[in-house]
């Protein structure tokens, strides 16, 4: 199976948060599936520290990948481990036109801190949500949303 974004990305901002305005379907060859991140997701982009050479080499960058790997660290989907989000987040920005070096320097960040980003995955969704409430009044609110 040859990996492959099968929709495009469609995002809308509010403060430092996303949200996906379609379905985002990526195909795996990790994995060996198709993930779909649903209408409705929230995410942060790529977390990346505010240290000026660090945030220049990566911040920004990839936003399909990060998506991707910000949904599987929420999500925890059966079968895939923080190891395989990490290696999807790599062989995605593969795809995406990130550069070879960038795509690596920010593969090793998740690498470095993924365990924490997926140990704390379920309970980072509610603080997004926390985030995008505090927009209140600006935007329709959140598809799927728990209360």
């Amino acid at each position: 199976m040859a990996a492959a974004f099968l929709t495009a990305l469609r995002l809308e901002r509010h403060a430092d948060v996303w949200l996906v305005l379609a379905p985002l379907r990526y195909r795996s060859a990790v994995v060996d599936a198709v993930i779909e991140v649903p209408v409705g997701f929230l995410t942060d982009l790529a977390s990346v520290p505010r240290v000026p050479f660090l945030f220049w080499a990566a911040g920004g960058a990839a936003p399909g990948p990060a998506v991707l790997h910000d949904w599987l660290c929420q999500s925890h989907p059966p079968g895939v481990s923080w190891v395989q989000a990490a290696a999807v987040f790599l062989e995605a920005m593969s795809l995406d036109g990130t550069p070879g070096w960038r795509a690596r320097l920010m593969w090793l960040g998740v690498r470095i801190a993924g365990a924490a980003a997926w140990d704390s995955g379920p309970a980072r969704r509610r603080v997004l949500e926390r985030v995008w409430a505090g927009e209140a009044g600006k935007h329709p609110p959140t598809p799927g949303a728990r209360p």
